[in-house]
C-alpha cells in the first residue's frame, strides 16, 4: 500500500491488494505483546530464523552476537531497526511504516485492504483511522483471523479467490 501510494505510477502499478497489513505496526506489536502467547513466539521464531540462515549465507554481517540475545519480536525490533534501517528507534520505525491518517492519500490507482474483524494481530479499529481515499476500497469480513479466511476443514483459503476477482475485474 505505501509503495503503491508513494510511487505506483511510476512503476508502473494498475493496482494494489493488501491482505491483513500491519495498519499501526506499533498497535500490532501491542496486539501480540498482550495477546495468545504462541503468535508472538510464532512470528518471533519465524524471523529468527531467518536473520540466522541469513548470518550463515552473509557471515560478514556479524551480529551474530547480538541475535544470540534476542528472546522476543521487541528484542529483535530494538536490535535491528536502529542498525540496519535509516530509523534511530523502533518508534520512529513503526510510524513510518503505519498506514494510518492520510498516508495512502496519494493513491492514484485501485487499491483494495482485505481485513478480517477477528484478526488477532491487527486491530481492526486500526482501519477507522485511515483517512478516506477515493481509490481505497476497505472489504472488512468477520472472520479471516490474520490472513487465515478459511472455508472448509482442509484448510482453503478463500482469500485467494476474492484477489482473483479484484483482478480480473481490474482487467476488464
Amino acid at each position: 500500500m505505501r509503495i503503491a501510494a508513494d510511487s505506483g505510477t511510476e512503476i508502473g502499478l494498475d493496482a494494489s491488494i493488501a491482505v491483513c497489513p500491519p495498519t499501526d505496526p506499533a498497535r500490532a506489536m501491542d496486539a501480540l505483546n498482550n495477546g495468545f502467547f504462541a503468535y508472538e513466539r510464532y512470528f518471533f521464531r519465524r524471523w529468527y530464523r531467518s536473520l540466522q540462515y541469513k548470518l550463515q549465507h552473509f557471515p560478514e554481517l556479524d551480529y551474530g552476537a547480538e541475535l544470540a540475545t534476542a528472546k522476543s519480536l521487541d528484542d529483535l525490533n530494538r536490535i535491528f531497526i536502529p542498525q540496519h534501517t535509516i530509523y534511530g528507534n523502533v518508534d520512529d520505525y513503526f510510524a513510518a511504516y503505519a498506514l494510518v491518517g492520510d498516508r495512502l492519500t496519494a493513491l492514484a490507482m485501485p487499491a483494495y485492504l482485505i481485513a478480517a474483524e477477528d484478526d488477532p494481530i491487527i486491530p481492526v479499529d486500526d482501519l477507522k483511522r485511515i483517512n478516506p481515499v477515493e481509490n481505497l476500497k476497505i472489504e472488512i469480513y468477520s472472520h479471516g483471523g490474520h490472513c487465515g479466511f478459511i472455508e472448509n476443514l482442509a484448510a482453503h483459503s478463500w482469500v485467494e479467490g476474492r484477489i482473483v476477482q479484484i483482478i480480473q475485474a481490474q482487467l476488464s
